[in-house]
Formats: structure tokens, C-alpha cells, sequence
């Protein structure tokens, strides 16, 4: 059966019972987020969308928060450390062979993906298969990672 295509996001996976860390940061002006977009922090403080462009990851926002110009708002983020794994969709056709390279990724709000062709910026470090039904190698397959570049690294 192949694999559903359904990019939400990223999600941090955690054992049960762990908390995980959540910090609040200001977004800037006319910036809209949803649970499981990745974000950075611009020069000026303030938090921004983590396009394919971003060559660090701040972390994962946590929140909803709506856009509207002039306002500045508040977001829970997970901080993309080295040792929180995260899951996500791959954009295209995932390959055994991708374990351990690091890749880019790739959307918009609500519906960001690895994408495991790309290795540009080299962000995420794919670490592994998502366990559970109906995910397996090939087109739109979940992995699971860590944050290869991250703003928390000195």
C-alpha cells in the first residue's frame, strides 16, 4: 500500500511521560504559524517562517497564530537541540540510502516536508523510518530526524 500523502508539519517525538522544553518568542509583523512549522530567529529578535532558505532552525512552533499586519504576537516553539527527534514527511521519494544524510526542507505553513533530494543547506539529518502502519521507503515516507543546523548551536 503506499504511503498517504499528508504533509503536516514537523512533530517532536518524545517517550511518554517526558516533558518537552517549550520556549515563547515574538514573531514578527504579519507572520502566520501553525503547530509543526519550523521557525528561526531573525536578526532582530523576532520569529520568522523557516523556509528552504533558512540555513538554521531555531525550532518547531507549537502554536497557532494568525497574520495580520502591524501586530506582533506571541509562539511556544520546541527548540531544535540535538538530541530531540523530530518527525516528517518527505517531499519525494524517500530511499533506504537517505538514512544519516543531511537535507533541506521545503513548504509553507501547515504543510512542511524533508526533502530528501535536496542537500543545500543541510538543516536535517535523517536518523531513521518512522515506525507504524502504512509508512514504508518509497514516495511520501515519514522519517524521523534532528536538526543538523540549529540556532541553539555556539
Amino acid at each position: 500500500m503506499a504511503n498517504v500523502d499528508n504533509p503536516n508539519g514537523f512533530r517532536a517525538i518524545a517517550p511518554a511521560g517526558t516533558t518537552l522544553p517549550m520556549y515563547e518568542y515574538t514573531t514578527g509583523s504579519n507572520v502566520g504559524l501553525l503547530p509543526g512549522d519550523a521557525v528561526y530567529l531573525l536578526t532582530t529578535g523576532l520569529l520568522a517562517l523557516g523556509t528552504a532558505t533558512a540555513a538554521a532552525i531555531l525550532g518547531v512552533c507549537q502554536s497557532i497564530v494568525t497574520a495580520e499586519t502591524g501586530v506582533q504576537k506571541k509562539a511556544l516553539v520546541i527548540p531544535a537541540y540535538k538530541d530531540i527527534v523530530f518527525s516528517g514527511q518527505c517531499s519525494g521519494t524517500f530511499a533506504q540510502t537517505d538514512i544519516g544524510e543531511a537535507v533541506d526542507i521545503e513548504g509553507t505553513t501547515g504543510i512542511m516536508e524533508i526533502n530528501e533530494d535536496a542537500t543545500s543547506l543541510a538543516v536535517a539529518q535523517i536518523v531513521g523510518i518512522e515506525g507504524g502502519i502504512n509508512n514504508a521507503v518509497g514516495a511520501n515516507t515519514r522519517v524521523l530526524f534532528t536538526w543538523a543546523k540549529s540556532q541553539w548551536t555556539v
